[in-house]
């Protein structure tokens, strides 16, 4: 999340979920170009989408048996799109000052494929949410739920759900009763 000690030889940490982001789809990146370290999720522009899934901090990118992401991007429609990342607190990240062993979301620009300024609009725990009103100008919310944070699994992880208005479920058969 940045180095707040201010100095280049103390402070164990990463970068926030955006910059991650950026460094893993860029040509000779820290992931080597590998794009399965995120997701890119497009809520579309018509309520009742969602995505639902596990995602791992940096620290554990190379103990991931799993295949999980890194960092969530998800598509606004502009160059300004939200990143979701679990900042785990371990490792490379293991002194991380700001939103420890949490969810976090990040705005940036330039799609997050360039330069941009990052910003942090939440830090999220197990049970809370982040919602952002009038998705895409739809009037309706987009929601970010934390449903679950594990930090005893190897490696450990965040179950998180994102929602633009209520995903459409399909609707269940009533059973025929015979006279």
């Amino acid at each position: 999340m940045g180095n707040p000690y201010y100095t280049d030889d103390s402070g164990i940490m990463c970068y926030n979920a955006a910059k991650n982001f950026q460094m893993a789809i860029g040509n000779g990146s820290w992931y080597n170009g590998n794009a399965a370290a995120t997701v890119v999720w497009d809520s579309g522009t018509v309520a009742g989408t969602s995505w639902a899934g596990t995602i791992i901090g940096i620290a554990d990118y190379e103990n991931n048996p799993n295949s999980r992401p890194v960092v969530v991007k998800i598509e606004s429609g502009t160059a300004d799109d939200l990143f979701v990342g679990f900042n785990r607190a371990r490792g490379i990240n293991s002194q991380t000052k700001a939103a420890p062993d949490q969810v976090t979301v990040h705005l940036a620009g330039n799609d997050g494929v360039g330069y941009a300024t990052s910003f942090l609009k939440a830090t999220l725990s197990q049970g809370t949410s982040y919602t952002v009103p009038n998705w895409r100008g739809s009037g309706v919310n987009l929601v970010i739920q934390v449903k679950e944070i594990n930090l005893s699994s190897t490696p450990g992880y965040a179950g998180i759900q994102i929602s633009f208005g209520n995903p459409v479920v399909a609707p269940t058969m009533k059973p025929t009763i015979k006279a």
